[in-house]
């Protein structure tokens, strides 16, 4: 069977960026599930993945605007340290919660002095040209339970 729409996918990937380095890998031996067409995975994977079949290799390149965005600037802000008053022990590299102009994301510290702390709230692979390379492992169609509420954060089967 080939990946297609409403089908249960299941892959082995590596990702890295252009420099080579690895950022992320199916963990354990487990290989990464999702349901193809729900926009699960980025858009640019799954068109990459679409007509595989179980057994077969892929190397998808994502560039930024097709990935994880460009960095924007105004994500970046630099806040008092007083609007941490329940951590003491800040660390560059640390993942705060906090709220931007429309909602509330995640920030990763990125700077830091006495008096002031920069947060940095774009996506941490925003900017980046990503590379996924794997295989494909198993490939279903979708019972119609899993159809109905696999976004609900159902698994599959």
């Amino acid at each position: 069977m080939q990946i297609a729409n409403d089908c249960v996918v299941s892959i082995h990937f590596e990702l890295t960026n252009d420099r080579g380095e690895l950022l992320d890998r199916s963990r354990d031996g487990e290989p990464l599930v999702y349901l193809h067409g729900i926009s699960g995975i980025l858009p640019a994977l799954e068109e990459g993945l679409g007509g595989k079949s179980p057994g077969e290799s892929f190397e998808v390149h994502i560039a930024p605007a097709d990935g994880f965005g460009t960095p924007q600037q105004e994500l970046i802000a630099k806040v008092p340290r007083s609007a941490f008053p329940n951590s003491p022990e800040l660390v560059i590299g640390m993942q705060v919660q906090g709220r931007s102009d429309t909602e509330e994301r995640q920030f990763v510290i990125i700077a830091m002095d006495d008096e002031s702390v920069t947060v940095d709230g774009n996506h941490p692979l925003a900017g980046m040209n990503l590379c996924f390379r794997g295989s494909v492992a198993d490939v279903r169609q979708a019972t119609e339970d899993e159809l109905e509420n696999w976004s609900d954060g159902m698994e599959a089967q």
